[in-house]
């Protein structure tokens, strides 16, 4: 698959996720009231790197389940655009083996979900290696093929 084929994938693969009721806990502190607000103003096709290509600031840390599941495709997409020192790459290695098989994200996927996620690292791996070794994540994203080939096996 190229690059749009995958995300047209992971769109049709992750398209029965509704939008959410809640974004985030937004009555916990002002910061998770913020970034729940930046999440209600954007959809999955308009939210961008402008919103979330701070990784210290990234409203993705602080989303509930649904959100997370909502957003995925974005967070696809904006992966799969990375480039030279501009992207969301790290970060979408990063929520992806964030606290492992104990995600609180990833019980919530369905295995046809798993499957995408899967296969959307394999691209990267396949596709993306200079901007891997660029970035240093050639750990993250070894740890995220093994994270995720065995979540989809465990399906």
């Amino acid at each position: 698959m190229n690059k749009e084929q995958i995300e047209l994938y992971v769109e049709q693969v992750f398209s029965g996720n509704a939008i959410p009721e809640n974004y985030t806990n937004r009555d916990h502190c002002d910061e998770c009231a913020e970034h729940d607000e930046t999440l209600r103003s954007y959809t999955p096709k308009s939210i961008g790197l402008e919103q979330l290509g701070n990784a210290g600031w990234d409203p993705i840390c602080f989303v509930l389940p649904k959100a997370f599941k909502y957003y995925f495709p974005a967070l696809v997409r904006l992966s799969l655009d990375s480039e030279g020192s501009n992207g969301y790459l790290d970060q979408f290695l990063f929520h992806v083996t964030y606290q492992g098989e104990d995600s609180r994200f990833f019980k919530h996927f369905s295995k046809a979900e798993r499957g995408a996620t899967l296969e959307v690292l394999q691209y990267i791996e396949s596709n993306m290696d200079d901007l891997v070794h660029e970035w240093n994540l050639d750990n993250e994203l070894k740890e995220a093929i093994g994270l995720w080939s065995k979540l989809v096996m465990n399906s």
